[in-house]
């Protein structure tokens, strides 16, 4: 299942303070972990992602903003 995106790519189910469905979301979606993604990536990667695609960029922030809070 592929769910809708706003012009600029973001899902229609992104609010402000992130997924407005999460308890009913795609599998794909609730298992997403942003963590993850981050520490799978070396920095070379992240950067190049960053630079092509905003939204990706801040998803990498994100995984690594929980990471810091972490510790």
């Amino acid at each position: 299942m592929i769910l809708d995106r706003e012009p600029n790519g973001d899902c229609v189910y992104l609010g402000a303070d992130g997924c407005t469905i999460h308890d009913r979301a795609p599998y794909a979606c609730r298992e997403f972990d942003c963590r993850n993604l981050f520490l799978n990536m070396d920095n070379r990667e992240r950067k190049a992602a960053g630079k092509r695609d905003i939204m990706m960029k801040a998803v990498l922030n994100r995984g690594k903003e929980l990471l810091k809070g972490k510790a």
